[in-house]
């Protein structure tokens, strides 16, 4: 993979990446172009195209393309942003969400500073995220509130409620035994969370989530706790339980999730992710070594394992060793 970034006029850049991945039987490669224009502090325009080439010359359309733009300004945010991907387009390094979509999204925030009640800051807004097939048939269309108050006490207390309109023109497998029907799902959903203080030395985050969830609903809630006895250890750890009830069964998903991050200098950085999930029986792990051998420029180890339960004992499935170096020049 090749990255060339480079900076242009005051505060905006333009970009390309190359990307082969290839065995003596097939290959895969993607090319693209990117760039951000910021002609000041609060507005910003960014956008990409890029195509992709591969040994089984698939005829549709392997081109994708995204526009996207900011406005900051005094108690406003508002941005907006629009992405084309075609039907073929397939980066085998790398994921895409749905082929053959559009996606429209856009959402505005009024943050005025209360400094009253013990509240130091509210930000609200509404949201709104289309996505469409390539014959602009609707797919997904979610329309959602949200808003947060920031305390003096550097908490947090946040809410969301979200509309979600689904369009599913086959059978939805979402576990083995359970089937949503091919239809239209229209389900609304509530989220209301509290954090606090996170530059403490214990912090934490609890939410709740509860509501409708295609032809049944969805109950959970996660907790979150960190505890960062130095300044270069930090330990975080993560439940996550929800309740999914459908026509065709009732069933509980649970994910635990720890990280473990610690300073050796200031260049040199490690980082331990272990995760499992109930619902597909997986433990997952990642370990990361950041070094930066010259200012900004860096280099990465990865190390990722994922272990199954194959009904009598879990065993190791996959390992992957990962190595990656960037070098910042500045000519």
């Amino acid at each position: 993979m090749l990255r060339i970034t480079r900076d242009i006029l005051r505060g905006s850049s333009v970009g390309l990446i190359a990307i082969n991945k290839q065995d003596p039987d097939q290959y895969n490669r993607t090319g693209g172009l990117d760039f951000s224009i910021r002609p000041n502090d609060g507005f910003e325009v960014r956008g990409l195209w890029a195509r992709t080439f591969d040994s089984e010359e698939t005829p549709g359309r392997q081109d994708a393309w995204y526009l996207g733009s900011s406005w900051r300004h005094d108690q406003f945010d508002a941005q907006g942003s629009y992405a084309d991907i075609g039907d073929d387009f397939n980066p085998a390094v790398g994921f895409v969400r749905r082929q053959g979509s559009r996606r429209i999204q856009g959402e505005m925030d009024y943050s005025p500073w209360i400094r009253k009640f013990g509240i130091r800051q509210i930000r609200v807004g509404p949201e709104f995220d289309y996505i469409l097939t390539q014959d602009n048939e609707l797919e997904t269309r979610d329309l959602t509130l949200s808003g947060r108050m920031e305390l003096n006490n550097s908490g947090r207390i946040g809410f969301r409620v979200q509309r979600t309109k689904e369009v599913l023109d086959e059978d939805f497998d979402i576990r083995d035994d359970v089937i949503i029907p091919t239809g239209d799902y229209e389900f609304t959903s509530f989220r209301a969370s509290i954090d606090s203080d996170d530059s403490k030395m214990i912090a934490g985050r609890f939410s709740v989530t509860f509501g409708d969830f295609f032809n049944g609903t969805r109950r959970g809630f996660d907790i979150d706790v960190s505890f960062k006895p130095s300044g270069r250890l930090a330990l975080e750890s993560q439940y996550q339980f929800d309740r999914v009830s459908l026509p065709a069964s009732t069933f509980n998903v649970n994910v635990v999730a720890s990280r473990i991050a610690y300073s050796f200098s200031t260049t040199l950085f490690a980082k331990l992710f272990a995760q499992w999930n109930s619902e597909s029986d997986v433990i997952s792990t990642n370990f990361l070594l950041n070094y930066i051998y010259r200012p900004g420029s860096d280099f990465y180890l990865v190390f990722n394992q994922i272990y199954e339960n194959n009904g009598s004992r879990t065993e190791l499935a996959e390992s992957t060793l990962i190595g990656k170096m960037t070098y910042w020049w500045n000519p």
